[in-house]
């Protein structure tokens, strides 16, 4: 895809909402639903327990002297966010699976707050080599992690619509 591609594509906001959808609804009123609230909390109840039942795992399985887990939950979150919003808006998928997997499990799952909170737990115990590490290997493989996950998302995207003028 060439850059010109490119600027056509919307930009997402941390919500999961374009940019051109932003732009065009600036003079109304937020349409609230409660089926939405309902989407996210569906959403948000399994990414917490996913992110809760993978931290034991990685504690266990990893170790507890770097913070694995937050930072395997956090790639892989990069991940399934990049993967899944070119793919929802290709396929046209409602805003209500949008709203359940972008917002409520991925915001469950994900969590800069934890991030932040391990960071500073490497700081205080005198770990600043460990600290000085998993902050940037967490930006550079986050970043990493959505670019590959929407290049995925592209070709998974490509195949099906090739299938599809195929059959």
């Amino acid at each position: 895809m060439n850059n010109a591609d490119n600027t056509k594509q919307p930009v997402l906001n941390a919500n999961g909402v374009s940019s051109a959808r932003l732009r065009n609804a600036k003079n109304t009123r937020p349409n609230f639903e409660p089926r939405d609230v309902v989407s996210i909390s569906a959403g948000g109840f399994i990414g917490a327990n996913a992110r809760y039942l993978f931290g034991i795992w990685a504690s266990a399985h990893l170790g507890s002297h770097w913070p694995f887990g937050t930072w395997i939950i956090n790639i892989t979150g990069c991940f399934v966010l990049g993967l899944f919003v070119p793919i929802q808006q290709a396929r046209g998928w409602s805003d209500q699976t949008r709203l359940a997997v972008a917002i409520g499990f991925l915001g469950a799952y994900t969590t800069y707050s934890t991030f932040e909170l391990d960071t500073y737990g490497l700081f205080q115990h005198h770990r600043y080599l460990a600290s000085a590490v998993y902050v940037p290997t967490s930006f550079t493989a986050g970043f990493l992690a959505v670019y590959l996950g929407a290049v995925a998302a592209r070709l998974l995207i490509y195949i099906g619509s090739s299938k599809n003028e195929r059959n």
